[in-house]
């Protein structure tokens, strides 16, 4: 039985029958139940962890600016949600610089920076996602640092995960394309008051994705929360 790293998530793999599974993955199953050695439908067979059932949830938020997106998320996470998201890695990079969480994720991100040189670090954040990223690198960049992310973390046993920053129809391609055993959904928030819309292909290709079900969140966080919680149910338990 041959030893090899794994082209994803870097964790050691062994090739068993042809088919290379993490070692994390196969220590925690070989107590709980028959590892499947089928080619892994998120990695599309390229390293890691073969899933085939439905333990895997994952809810994708979609919505315009200051909709609700990000309070929804932490909402999840207070239920046992991973927060994952597209921009993660490039919000490191912006640490780098020396932005403070506050203008990176918080009150600040509309605010003219130093750093920056006068321009906000949402635009920062934008610029450097699509035209540098996307554009210059490669346009599945943010996908791909994204789903290596998600493998790591199924691998080490996370089953629930939150994605709230679709912005491209190549992520809800990706997103309705990875494991078809996983449990899934796009959810858009709506609120009637919003009127946050930039001209940026950021923006705008996600008015056009289409997505499984809509929330309104014209009412008080605690009604977005309830809705959020009977979306999950329909979607979930009609699956």
């Amino acid at each position: 039985m041959g030893k090899y790293t794994c082209q994803r998530c870097g964790g050691e793999t062994v090739d068993d029958n042809n088919s290379r599974l993490c070692l994390c993955y196969l220590e925690k199953q070989k107590q709980e139940e028959k590892v499947d050695h089928q080619t892994c439908d998120v990695c599309k067979g390229k390293g890691y962890v073969g899933m085939s059932d439905k333990r895997i949830r994952i809810v994708g938020l979609i919505g315009n600016i200051g909709v609700g997106k990000t309070t929804a998320a932490k909402y999840l996470q207070n239920q046992g949600y991973i927060r994952l998201r597209f921009a993660d890695r490039l919000k490191a990079m912006l640490r780098t610089l020396g932005l403070s969480e506050r203008e990176i994720d918080g009150d600040l991100k509309a605010c003219p920076c130093e750093i920056l040189g006068g321009q906000t670090p949402r635009h920062a954040m934008i610029t450097l996602g699509t035209e540098w990223g996307r554009n210059m690198i490669h346009p599945g960049i943010w996908v791909n640092a994204l789903e290596r992310e998600l493998a790591h973390k199924i691998g080490l046993g996370v089953q629930k995960f939150v994605i709230d920053d679709f912005r491209f129809f190549s992520e809800a391609e990706w997103f309705h394309g990875i494991n078809k055993y996983f449990e899934k959904c796009l959810i858009r928030i709506v609120r009637g008051d919003n009127t946050k819309v930039l001209n940026h292909q950021s923006e705008t290709e996600q008015s056009k994705i289409v997505e499984d079900w809509t929330i309104y969140n014209n009412d008080t966080v605690e009604s977005m929360y309830k809705s959020i919680d009977e979306s999950l149910e329909h979607l979930f338990k009609s699956k």
